[in-house]
């Protein structure tokens, strides 16, 4: 073997392995803090959570709320006169009014909270697979210049008749089977980008993660089987079954007798007709419609109960599934980090010692390559997806 040939493919090996080829190019960096705080200012489903709050502080301040008093005259009459007549619930209505609506104040604040909580799991999914999108498109483009190498020696060595053709259509056709992965992985950036300026409202082209692609740290809730107090979903839930719990003691409330009063104008002769005042209770004669309203809400209240619930079983499966998630993840990266990745080092090594020393051939050393090449990039999947985990634990435990 040509032994220019050697110290090329030698020289190539040791740059790619030892240097980071980096993309040179205008970009904005941001943080997954700054991208969080972006979101929760410029995401629409934020901005509706907040106005919905605003809706129920408004709704709350009619609780004491007066049908309109009614104006009559009399006809015919000696004189001109009028009357004024105020109907006025029974005073648990307005009580109940009251605290219905501080339920709703209190169920729309927690709608935000769990808005904000779905937002920000979706910010860091995003964010983790810009990190993973860029980790990934690295590790292609490091793989372009070391295959793009070979297949250049490849013809250099094939020109000098040092090797047959099969070996340089083989080394041709990996090179062009590794370019069009680190195109693909251009195409897969973009998109990750996009979605997270989809994600937090900004204007930029060129959106970059500020750290590297790295595996998260052990977050305390994963060491706890029991789901958390804290639930978002649940407390939204619970919440809910207390506006219709609430709602229902209003409802019965409403069948109290209320009270009524009328003044009556003389006509400005009182001798023939005294001024004089009309007051009395209105009986719910019409018991059947408040026994409906009753009842209903009576059963949107066992409803939401039993939605609470399922809402309570799901959360328990969701967080039993992350549980198991996170412990087969963290198993798989314990193996990469441990075994797989330290391999593949070594086959490299032992691969290019072989190849130089002719023990084996081109089409063999590219098949270890590629073997070595296939763990680093399934150790990019292992480290997102363990990330991935954490961020559902975090997610399901509101944090």
């Amino acid at each position: 073997m040509n032994q220019i040939s050697k110290e090329a493919v030698t020289t190539w090996l040791i740059l790619v392995f030892l240097c980071f080829s980096e993309l040179t190019f205008s970009q904005t960096t941001i943080s997954l803090d700054s991208a969080v705080a972006a979101a929760m200012r410029n995401h629409p489903a934020v901005k509706q959570s907040q106005t919905e709050i605003l809706q129920q502080q408004q709704l709350k301040k009619s609780s004491f709320s007066l049908p309109n008093p009614e104006l009559g005259i009399e006809i015919p009459a000696h004189e001109f006169s009028w009357s004024v007549s105020q109907n006025i619930d029974f005073p648990l209505v307005y009580i109940n009014q009251s605290k219905l609506g501080k339920e709703n104040i209190a169920l729309a604040e927690q709608g935000l909270a769990l808005t904000q909580n779905d937002l920000r799991s979706e910010v860091n999914t995003a964010f983790l697979q810009l990190q993973f999108a860029q980790a990934q498109m690295a590790e292609f483009k490091i793989q372009d210049s070391l295959f793009f190498a070979l297949s250049t020696i490849a013809d250099r060595r094939a020109q000098a008749g040092e090797i047959g053709l099969l070996e340089q259509l083989n080394a041709n056709n990996a090179y062009q089977n590794k370019h069009s992965l680190w195109l693909q992985s251009q195409i897969d950036f973009a998109g990750a980008q996009k979605q997270l300026v989809l994600l937090v409202g900004l204007s930029v082209l060129n959106l970059q993660p500020d750290q590297a692609l790295t595996k998260f740290s052990l977050p305390p809730v994963a060491l706890n089987d029991s789901v958390p107090y804290a639930n978002p979903f649940a407390v939204y839930a619970a919440k809910n079954t207390l506006v219709a719990l609430q709602n229902w003691k209003l409802e019965k409330s409403k069948a109290f007798p209320g009270f009524f009063g009328t003044y009556l104008n003389n006509g400005g002769d009182p001798a023939i007709t005294p001024s004089r005042l009309d007051v009395g209770i209105a009986i719910p004669l019409w018991f059947w419609q408040y026994a409906g309203r009753m009842k209903a809400a009576k059963y949107q209240w066992q409803s939401a109960t039993y939605l609470l619930d399922k809402t309570t079983l799901a959360i328990n499966a969701q967080w039993q599934q992350g549980l198991s998630d996170f412990s087969k993840n963290a198993s798989s990266l314990n193996y990469y980090e441990n075994s797989a990745l330290p391999q593949a080092t070594k086959i490299i090594d032992a691969s290019t010692r072989s190849y130089n020393a002719d023990e084996i051939g081109y089409v063999e050393l590219l098949q270890n390559l590629n073997t070595a090449f296939e763990t680093k990039l399934g150790y990019l999947n292992v480290v997102r997806d363990f990330n991935q985990s954490i961020i559902q634990l975090h997610k399901l435990s509101g944090q």
